[in-house]
């Protein structure tokens, strides 16, 4: 350690690095590395700490020529050591070839001899490695003694009684002569004890129970690799330490080794759950800060205006009309705490389970959430999801007369919506997550809108939509979502809009939430380059010398235009890279195997083609008949049940390694199928079997969607059936979704060391070779080519094979005439796709798109006229579809129609919360500044002094007191509540009847972006002065109800007022916008 001392694996060496040479590499470390480094014992430093210390130590003193470059090639021996430990630890298979071996070992060894080491030991250590290492005498007497205090401990540890328990399993283990798998049970019961301790404080000292827990679990995992409950313990002591993510690991490789493990299952899902709820930094949400019901009404004060003494009435007229309702309030005051109740879990369950007997949705779903953490009631991830479900299939309002949301429903849609997404409880399943947001997110769900909108932007369980997501995002934050301001910022840098992205960074710092500095600069930088761009060029001045409208136009854009205009023949450029931008985000990618929409597979025509010599339509029909069997046999009541779960496991296993693609189970189906398989694997209790090998098969393929934790498993697999392709295949496309190209493309080489010819694996490497860190296009075209030599004509991978050659020929400007020979491959695609069967036409392929893009835009002589650039800065017709413009326009709709069923004299808001800022008129109209909606910050109360907002009215009010309640969109599209304050009612019915119309134009002065007392944002007047009206020549007229277009023909039949431009604007706005509740 540079300090001529020798290190004895000490806790005074350990002390003498961190508050020396290591003092800054300490400060970086988590807890139980700092703890780790205390004790000085480099036995118990994992190597990549290890590594990280010996390359960062900083030289204390100055060293001559020769140390120097002694120093440095130790830095890179050991940078070379980090590759090696990175590669192993990666490794597609978990396990080296003995011609892998020897070659590590020979880099290694060279290295630890340059070290100082013996070569004699390290030869010795080889010797020692495997199956040559020397087993400890057994001690037939220390063995029974072993077994005596372990039996006495596990009394102890039934009893409670903790510390008598690690006395007695101390005492054990320091007996020699015990074997390895007595040793790690040992080990295992100490690490449970230690467990016991239920530390809470950060871990600071060696001595802490829950490190002596993870060491003991780790020496239990060493002495027996493939015992499930090692990995399991390992997990526990990483739960109790925080540790989230590496404790999901652990449970996977339990579960790999026992996939039939329940208990198992259930701590991999709670640890899962928790690794999720803290990387969505939920624990930083204010909302999710344990409070006293005091406390949330004190808040809820502030927000609404009413006192807690009002509230407290409200609630007490409430437990005696609903008891449903009464039961979640008192359950409420027993899990949060009270000012006279003091808290209580147990109590809590209760009353919960009394408000589900009674059919109340609140009380279903806080009673799961108290199973899924196990407070007060078993922790049970099955009873969580079934209560869930239970609460999401009530009704989302409290009646079908009132539009006040059903408490429980959208937040149960909500955390359905999660379990799929995370596989918590449930199989991962992007595509039923992504509609049980959608659900949520149309029933009020914040946080259900947030994770929607991440989904579309990655192309989760939906194609990708880069404006829906932003859509989405938006709608989150509006609605107080605490993570949408930042995800929207990424979302608008992916779409080029830096400044935009920069400005919602802004508003999501002044929410408390921020990103990692890297891509918080990321941002920052472009929009500031981008600023430096628009300034340089003097994009402002030449727009306004020609007079050009910059609605909906991004700096970006805005700039382009200007140099297109200066330089037309760049026009084609841009039009290029926007065309090939679009066709890019538009590519259907399959983010989990089960989601895409699957082919149907009719077995007349299969029949038909085979019989015509179609090979690939004969290897589906074979593959089908076997699945058609097995579901045949698993709906045959009158089989014994162990022998039918024997018969679908074979005829199933047959035609999954056919060819998977034919098995289409329909959901209860394959529920049942998944717990067949679980019974099968349980009684051959891993032992190798064929039987065994097939319900192995069908596990991998039931749960393909879960994708690490099947890999884990396959890694098992594959380590006992060494001779099977179908695992490593399986694996390697599994790998391919999780982007670990690499891993995959070993396996597939591994897979086709088995399985030279076979078909389905050489595409499969062909296509990895193009996807792998560092790209082979020559060889993927070769491999290609090599696939298409063995593959059957009607192949339903021959097209895609073609038009993948085509592009990497397309792009390997490398070599002569590049372009014409894809060209030839293009058209070979194009020729191949005639001859593929029914249910593969059309033929879907992304290369396909990106190569014909690609042609449509290959440069071609031409003396015609430039390409003119043109840029739409009209009202975008996507925000027809907005979810918060829809929403905004049902529920004014639904207040019309509720204001004219209630008695004239009834007022439909009886009241209003005091504004927290006063708006009024400028003094002047000189120096206004003119913003959109977009300019202005939905999550914060704000006057945006000397500013000026345009727009037209779009909805007309049902109210005027205790304001004017209108719609308004502004000159970009975008759509908000307005509220105009102090108007006297008669004054305010007559404007609402002869100005305030459908299609006036206004611009509001000052305007006030207000938070109102629902928690969503709204434009607030409260000096009516502030409104100009622009005259009925700047009206919209006849302006149509839907898209707000001008001099609309249309007129509804009925209502003979509502205009509309085309017979599909009038269907949508009854169908989705409820025109007819307002159609009179």
């Amino acid at each position: 350690m540079f300090t001529n001392q020798q290190w004895l694996d000490t806790p005074a060496d350990g002390q003498a690095y961190i508050i020396g040479i290591g003092i800054k590499y300490y400060q970086r470390c988590r807890n139980i590395q700092k703890v780790m480094l205390q004790t000085g014992n480099t036995n118990q430093w994992d190597l990549s700490i290890l590594l990280v210390i010996l390359r960062e130590m900083k030289l204390t003193q100055s060293f001559n020529k020769v140390d120097n470059q002694r120093i440095k090639k130790e830095n890179s021996d050991l940078s070379v050591i980090t590759t090696i430990r990175n590669n192993n630890a990666h490794h597609a298979s978990k396990c080296i070839s003995d011609t892998e071996f020897e070659a590590i070992w020979t880099q290694l060894s060279s290295i630890l001899v340059s070290f100082g080491d013996d070569v004699d030991d390290i030869a010795e250590l080889k010797l020692n490695t495997n199956d040559a290492k020397q087993e400890e005498p057994i001690d037939t007497v220390n063995t029974t003694e072993a077994k005596r205090l372990k039996d006495l401990g596990n009394e102890a540890y039934k009893q409670k009684n903790f510390d008598e328990a690690l006395r007695l399993f101390s005492q054990a283990l320091v007996l020699a002569g015990v074997s390895d798998c007595d040793r790690s049970i040992l080990y295992s019961n100490r690490a449970a004890v230690y467990l016991e301790k239920c530390e809470t404080l950060p871990i600071t000292s060696s001595t802490d129970s829950r490190y002596l827990a993870l060491q003991d679990a780790e020496h239990a995992r060493d002495l027996r690799p493939m015992w499930p409950k090692a990995h399991c313990r390992i997990g526990q002591a990483h739960v109790a330490l925080g540790e989230y993510e590496k404790a999901v690991h652990s449970y996977d490789k339990a579960l790999a080794l026992d996939p039939t493990n329940i208990d198992m299952k259930n701590a991999r899902d709670s640890a899962l759950e928790r690794k999720h709820y803290f990387e969505r930094q939920e624990h930083l949400n204010p909302q999710n800060m344990p409070r006293t019901t005091r406390e949330q009404l004190a808040e809820l004060s502030k927000l609404s205006g009413f006192s807690i003494e009002q509230q407290e009435k409200l609630i007490d007229s409430i437990r005696k009309n609903d008891p449903g309702k009464d039961a979640v309030l008192t359950a409420q005051q027993y899990r949060d705490g009270d000012d006279d109740v003091k808290q209580n879990y147990e109590l809590a369950a209760r009353f919960y389970s009394k408000a589900v007997a009674l059919g109340n949705a609140e009380g279903m779903y806080n009673l799961a959430l108290l199973h899924q953490q196990g407070l007060g009631v078993k922790k049970d991830m099955r009873t969580t999801i079934q209560l869930f479900e239970k609460a999401a299939a009530q009704s989302h309002t409290i009646s079908d007369k009132s539009p006040i949301p059903n408490v429980g429903v959208a937040e149960a849609e909500h955390s359905l919506g999660l379990c799929y997404e995370t596989g918590v409880g449930v199989e991962i399943n992007y595509k039923k997550a992504a509609e049980w947001y959608q659900r949520a997110s149309d029933h009020g769900s914040a946080p259900a809108a947030n994770n929607l909108g991440l989904m579309y932007g990655a192309g989760k369980g939906v194609n990708k939509d880069l404006i829906k997501s932003e859509q989405l995002l938006h709608l989150s934050a509006t609605r107080g979502a605490r993570n949408a301001p930042m995800n929207l910022a990424l979302v608008l840098f992916e779409k080029q809009d830096y400044q935009a992205a920069e400005e919602w960074c802004k508003r999501a710092s002044e929410n408390n939430n921020m990103l990692d500095k890297n891509r918080l600069k990321m941002i920052q930088d472009a929009a500031e380059q981008e600023r430096k761009m628009f300034t340089k060029a003097d994009v402002e001045t030449w727009e306004k010398a020609n007079g050009l409208n910059i609605n909906n136009l991004t700096y970006n854009e805005r700039i382009q235009r200007k140099r297109c205009a200066e330089n037309p023949s760049s026009a084609r450029a841009f039009s290029v890279a926007k065309d090939f931008t679009k066709v890019f985000q538009s590519l259907k990618t399959a983010s989990q195997p089960y989601g895409v929409k699957p082919s149907m597979y009719d077995h007349t025509i299969l029949e038909e083609y085979s019989q015509k010599g179609y090979v690939f339509a004969k290897r589906l029909l074979e593959a089908q008949t076997y699945f058609l069997r097995s579901v045949q046999i698993l709906l045959d009541e009158f089989i014994n049940v162990n022998d039918r779960d024997i018969q679908f496991i074979t005829e199933l296993s047959a035609a999954i390694k056919i060819e998977h693609i034919v098995i289409q189970l329909p959901e209860y189906l394959h529920n049942e199928a998944k717990l067949i398989v679980v019974r099968v694997l349980a009684q051959c209790d891993s032992k190798k079997s064929q039987i065994d090998e097939d319900a192995r098969v069908c596990f991998g393929y039931l749960h393909m969607n879960s994708l690490q934790s099947t890999i884990e498993f396959l890694t098992v697999c594959i380590r006992m059936y060494s001779k099977s392709d179908f695992f490593l295949e399986l694996r390697g496309c599994l790998y391919g979704f999780l982007g670990k190209y690499d891993e995959g493309l070993a396996d597939f080489n591994a897979a086709l060391q088995l399985v030279p010819d076979a078909v389905e694996l050489l595409y499969d490497r062909a296509a990895y070779l193009r996807l792998i860190k560092h790209i082979d296009l020559n060889g993927a075209i070769e491999a290609y080519d090599t696939f298409l030599k063995s593959a059957p004509f009607d192949h339903r991978k021959v097209p895609e094979a073609y038009y993948a050659v085509a592009s990497c020929y397309f792009v390997n400007t490398t070599i002569p005439n590049h372009v014409e020979i894809a060209e030839k491959y293009y058209e070979k695609a194009i020729e191949a796709e005639k001859h593929q069967l029914p249910c593969f036409i059309p033929y879907q392929s992304n290369n396909k798109s990106l190569v014909s893009m690609l042609f449509s835009h290959k440069p071609i002589k031409s003396k015609g006229a430039p390409t003119k650039l043109e840029i739409d800065t009209g009202k975008p017709k996507s925000r027809l579809t907005d979810s918060r413009r829809l929403d905004m326009i049902q529920f004014h709709r639904n207040s019309i129609a509720e204001k004219r069923r209630l008695p004239p004299n009834m007022n439909l808001v009886t009241s209003t919360t005091k504004a927290r800022l006063h708006q009024n008129s400028p003094m002047s109209l000189i120096g206004l500044k003119g913003i959109t909606l977009r300019d202005m910050n939905p999550m914060k109360d704000h006057i945006y002094q000397g500013c000026v907002l345009s727009g037209v009215i779009f909805e007309q009010s049902p109210v005027v007191e205790p304001s004017i309640w209108l719609l308004f969109e502004d000159d970009n599209g975008d759509l908000e509540r307005l509220f105009l304050y102090n108007i006297p009612a008669s004054e305010g019915w007559q404007l609402i009847k002869d100005t305030y119309i459908y299609g006036t134009k206004i611009s509001i002065l000052n305007p006030y972006m207000r938070m109102a007392a629902d928690e969503k944002p709204a434009i607030r007047v409260d000096d009516a002065s502030s409104i100009i009206l622009h005259g009925d020549t700047h009206n919209v007229k006849d302006m149509c109800r839907y898209c707000t277009e001008a001099n609309a023909a249309r007129v509804c039949g009925k209502c003979k007022s509502a205009h509309y431009c085309s017979k599909e604007c009038q269907t949508i706005d009854w169908k989705q916008c409820g025109h007819k509740l307002v159609c009179d």
